[in-house]
This record gives C-alpha cells, structure tokens and sequence, in this order.
C-alpha cells in the first residue's frame, strides 16, 4: 500500500522545477508540522503562501539544498512573523555554501521579545567626542549621557555606543561598547567592511546600533520566544 508521503514524493519527483516540487511539499507533507510550529494566533494557509510567494523571489536560496531550505522555513514558522507582510525587515535567510540558515533581525528580535513580554522598549544612542557622559556598571548600573549642544557635534567620531532595554517592569538593562570593541567586531564578522558599498561605510552609526542591540539577544540577556 502506497502512504500519502510517497504519493506526496511521487508526484513531488514529477514536478517540473525544484521550486514547484517545494512548493507541493510545503502545502502536503510539510503542513502539519508547519502547523504544529507556528503560533495558534497565524493563519498558517495564509504564512505558507507568503512563504513560498518570499522563497520564489530568492533564487540563491532555491539552489541551496531541500533539507536546509526546509529547516530555514521551520525555524521561520517557530517565529510566527508574516513572511509577506515586513518579513524582510524581521528576518533573514542567508545562502552560504549550498545550504541556507535562518537569521531574526534585530527588529524581529526587538518584535519577538515585546510579543513574548520579556521586553517593553528597547534603543541605542551614540556617544560623540564632547558629549558628557558617565557609564556605572555593578549593582547600580547606570548610563548618564549628555550630547553636546555644538552645532558640528554630528560631524564628531562616535567613541560609544549603547542600548537600553527597558523591561515590563520598568527595570533596565544597558550595553555599552567602546569604538574599538565596534571596530573589532566589524573586522571579524563583516566581509568587506571596508568596501565602500559596505553598509559599515555607508552608515556606521546605524550598523553600530544594531550591533550592539543584536548582542542583547545573542548572549541571551532577553529572550526571544518565550
């Protein structure tokens, strides 16, 4: 007796395109994991389609190999954030070497915390050269910070950076690195950070913010699903 997977595989293999065979193993074989993984509040017909409407706009990740695509659609699906509605923003899929992986972005890190109630608010600021400010770290942590009223302060280098995260019960938590701990970061993570279409050229200060936003969510500080 032939299982509704085989038939599911049988007419997977039929099918014209890689893309089409993903299609039809998302909406069958795939859906009830899928549907197990996603949030009860998603309309889980409605995130699959703006799944496969995203992978057939990525035609790098459509050549990475099926197992990865799907293992980067699960992980996306854990998340619940729309794939056609701000997805781009919130998440990433990122080919490398034939096999692609599932990245949040730092707004759907922000996002995933606030829906899951670890977090009210969180942002970063920049420190220039002639700012006033006082950074206390131990059991009174505390961030003092005073931009200078120069008209050409923007113009000045940033020697700090920090975020704040503000949490639901009025607590908060700061980050603070130093240029150089930036810079070292950039240099060891970035390809071609100093390629002049690097988006570390083209605005440091936004990726700097990012950065250091991000580092809250990777040493796990806050969480992002609950």
């Amino acid at each position: 007796m032939t299982t509704t997977t085989e038939t599911t595989d049988l007419v997977e293999q039929a099918t014209t395109t890689p893309g089409q065979a993903l299609e039809l193993a998302l909406q069958t074989k795939y859906l009830e994991d899928l549907q197990t993984y996603l949030p009860q509040t998603v309309d889980s017909d409605g995130w699959i389609r703006g799944m496969i409407g995203l992978l057939k706009a990525r035609p790098d990740v459509m050549k990475c190999s099926k197992a990865s695509i799907v293992q980067a659609v699960f992980d996306a699906a854990r998340t619940g954030i729309d794939p056609s509605s701000g997805g781009a923003e919130m998440f990433y899929f990122l080919p490398m070497g034939g096999e692609v992986s599932f990245a949040l972005s730092y707004k759907g890190s922000i996002a995933l915390a606030k829906r899951n109630g670890s977090l009210l608010d969180m942002y970063a600021r920049s420190v220039r050269e002639g700012d006033e400010w006082q950074w206390q770290q131990g059991g009174q942590e505390a961030i003092e910070h005073t931009p200078s009223l120069e008209p050409e302060r923007e113009t000045r280098p940033i020697t700090h950076v920090y975020a704040v995260a503000v949490l639901p019960g009025g607590e908060r938590l700061f980050e603070c690195w130093s240029r150089a701990k930036i810079n070292a970061h950039m240099n060891k993570h970035a390809k071609n950070a100093a390629n002049k279409k690097s988006p570390w050229q083209a605005d440091f200060e936004s990726m700097a913010h990012k950065t250091v936003i991000k580092s809250y969510f990777t040493r796990g500080r806050i969480p992002t699903i609950g």
